[in-house]
């Protein structure tokens, strides 16, 4: 594996732990990712004394090397198990782990093998165990705590000669279970396998995006953590880098990704959501084992996501599943009708950028609330997608009702949002159209395509992209608006959800081959961007964070739909 520490985090699927370079300060950490990503989660500093600048590295998906340059019969090695641990092994080099905590952290030696850290604020206890050889700790008491705490893998004895060690860290909240270890390479063995069984799931003809499609099954696999507290099943994060929580909308499209392989872990995804749902109704914005948060939503795509897993496994065609989803899409989409409508109003609002999941667009820089056209859309689709699960559920009634709303709220969306042939948002404290800008967001409604009559929706294709189409993809604002901005986050670069959106809703309503013009794109992009957060769409270099869930769930969906891209 290529890829340095920098860039792709060191995990694997099941564990909170991981191993990364810090990009502010270029340090090693060792971190724990339980809290999310409000917490501090770089626990340990990474030193080799004895070697610093000459230190060499090698990683593959389950393994990380370090060895003397010119001495490879001195090297340390750490792998995860199956149960989250990590696994020190250690012959004639020290490893020492500098502790990053607070004053009230606590370091205690249990016997002479094992030692248990207490991270105060991060409420979780770290325990050390040695099965093998030696491992040792230095600290300075400090009245209420430990400080400069030192705890190092011992590669060597007392005297200097290499001594093999094999050290094994886990972390708890109150008390550890007391369980057998396997041996290191027992856990390297299980990790192995593990990943190529994951790796296998998402083969294919395709051997253009071969290295970006590799990439993508270790973040899928390695960016998932166990279900834990709030988490009730486990769950795939957005990262392992610094995003370390399950987003609302994210969820999507893991749900969409793993529906073919792995059905019961892509329904998790929804599941975590439904589990955690408010009683108004309304979604979490994210979360994490620690806890859910309400600060702000996400866009309302869930059904469409449902369904689309519905189309490509026939798992979530089990009835208590369809009614399991049909009752959490029907509160959520009253949320959005009861709670996101000011009196008389017939279309919803946005009080947050966030939540619309375009945080800083350029829509949004005037301030809240804001009517747009996307977010109708999205419920207008949501709403046909209800009538039609209730019709099959044999539920008429309500198959009526929720296909009366979708239609009255269709009947009044270009009277309000389609101006001088363009569509628009509105500023509604003030009753204003919203100038600023020009953003992607505008064109989401081609999700609703099929309500349209063929001229509108040819006429707002050629627009989106005459306006938008890039050479990696779809800007999220238009490169000659003066809110363009290189970096930018929503103000330029490109988001593979929005591409992935995009591109299904040009396929489904006859656009074919401008669909698969981007779906080209959105796939070179990750030869030159890995699998980022969002993409600069004239370079495809990666933005923000390069270890991202979405990217790789994209592809993975994409090269699946679409086996030959890039062979033509």
């Amino acid at each position: 594996m290529e890829y340095g520490l920098e860039k792709i985090p060191f995990s694997r699927y099941g564990s909170y732990f991981a191993v990364s370079i810090n990009q502010e300060d270029g340090c090693l950490y060792l971190r724990d990712l339980h809290g999310g990503d409000e917490t501090c989660s770089d626990i340990y500093e990474m030193r080799f004394p004895e070697i610093g600048e000459r230190q060499r590295f090698i990683r593959t998906e389950s393994e990380l090397m370090w060895f003397r340059e010119g001495q490879a019969e001195c090297w340390l090695k750490i792998c995860m198990d199956r149960d989250g641990r990590v696994h020190f092994l250690a012959d004639g080099l020290v490893l020492e782990l500098h502790a990053r905590g607070g004053r009230y952290d606590t370091l205690v030696p249990l016997d002479e093998r094992r030692m248990e850290h207490h991270f105060y604020k991060k409420q979780r206890k770290f325990l050390f165990t040695c099965l093998q050889g030696r491992i040792t700790q230095t600290q300075q008491w400090d009245v209420v705590g430990s400080r400069d705490a030192v705890i190092s893998v011992c590669g060597k004895n007392a005297e200097g000669a290499p001594l093999r060690t094999h050290c094994v860290l886990e972390s708890y909240r109150c008390v550890g279970t007391k369980q057998e270890y396997p041996s290191y390479e027992e856990a390297h063995k299980e990790t192995k396998e593990a990943f190529d069984a994951w790796e296998r799931q998402f083969r294919g003809p395709n051997r253009v995006f071969e290295e970006s499609r590799r990439l993508a099954a270790y973040l899928t696999w390695a960016n998932f953590v166990p279900a834990n507290g709030f988490l009730t099943h486990d769950a795939m994060y957005m990262s392992k880098n610094w995003m370390f929580n399950i987003w609302s909308w994210d969820n999507c499209f893991g749900g969409i990704a793993l529906s073919r392989v792995q059905p019961k872990l892509a329904w998790g995804q929804l599941k975590i959501f439904m589990d955690n749902q408010d009683s108004c109704g309304v979604y979490a914005d994210y979360i994490n084992e620690a806890g859910a948060s309400f600060n702000c939503t996400k866009p309302p795509i869930h059904a469409w996501a449902f369904q689309k897993m519905c189309a490509q496994n026939a798992f979530f065609l089990q009835k208590e599943i369809q009614e399991e989803a049909y009752e959490s899409f029907c509160r959520v989409t009253d949320y959005w009708l009861c709670c996101r409508r000011t009196p008389g109003a017939v279309m919803p609002v946005y009080f947050h950028g966030n939540d619309s999941g375009w945080d800083n667009a350029s829509v949004f820089h005037r301030g809240f609330p804001v009517e747009s056209p996307d977010l109708s859309a999205f419920l207008i689709y949501q709403m046909d997608v209800l009538s039609r699960m209730a019709q099959e559920l044999h539920r008429p009634e309500e198959s009526a009702t929720w296909k009366k709303k979708a239609d009255e709220m269709y009947g009044r969306f270009f009277e309000r949002f389609f101006i001088n042939g363009r569509l628009c948002a509105w500023y509604t404290p003030e009753r204003q159209q919203i100038m600023e800008g020009d953003s992607l967001l505008m064109y989401m409604p081609l999700q609703i395509a099929y309500r349209m009559e063929k001229k509108t929706a040819d006429e707002l294709v050629h627009q989106m992209l005459e306006r938008f189409e890039t050479p990696y993809g779809l800007a999220t604002e238009n490169p000659r608006s003066e809110y363009y901005k290189t970096g930018g986050y929503w103000l330029g670069p490109v988001w593979a959800p929005v591409m992935y959106l995009m591109i299904d809703a040009l396929r489904d309503n006859g656009y074919e081959q401008e669909a698969r013009r981007l779906e080209g794109s959105s796939c070179r992009v990750t030869q030159i961007g890995l699998m980022s957060e969002n993409y600069d769409p004239f370079t495809g270099d990666g933005y923000d964070d390069p270890a991202f869930s979405w990217p790789s769930c994209v592809l993975l969906q994409l090269l699946w739909e679409y086996p030959d891209l890039g062979e033509e």
